[in-house]
């Protein structure tokens, strides 16, 4: 009985890990200090627990990157693109 609660615990946990819980358009907002509603999220990709995408707020384009989870939180990092 135990077992099975500890497995159920440990799915929920799980499931929650990553960007489920965050919303990417908020996370860039943050970073680059543009509204969520005039960013263009682009290109993304997940690899274990850091995720990738481009984000366009007006005519600037950025290189953003975000990681963490419930239990850190969750980091996000956006540079100005050059291309």
């Amino acid at each position: 009985m135990v077992k099975q609660g500890f497995i159920v615990a440990l799915s929920v946990v799980f499931s929650l890990l990553g960007t489920g819980c965050v919303s990417i358009k908020n996370a860039t907002a943050g970073e680059i200090g543009c509204h969520p509603d005039n960013i263009t999220i682009g290109e993304t990709r997940t690899l274990t627990l850091s995720d990738y995408w481009e984000a366009t707020c007006g005519h600037k384009r950025y290189e953003c990157s975000g990681s963490g989870n419930v239990f850190v939180g969750y980091q996000t990092k956006c540079k100005e693109s050059i291309r």
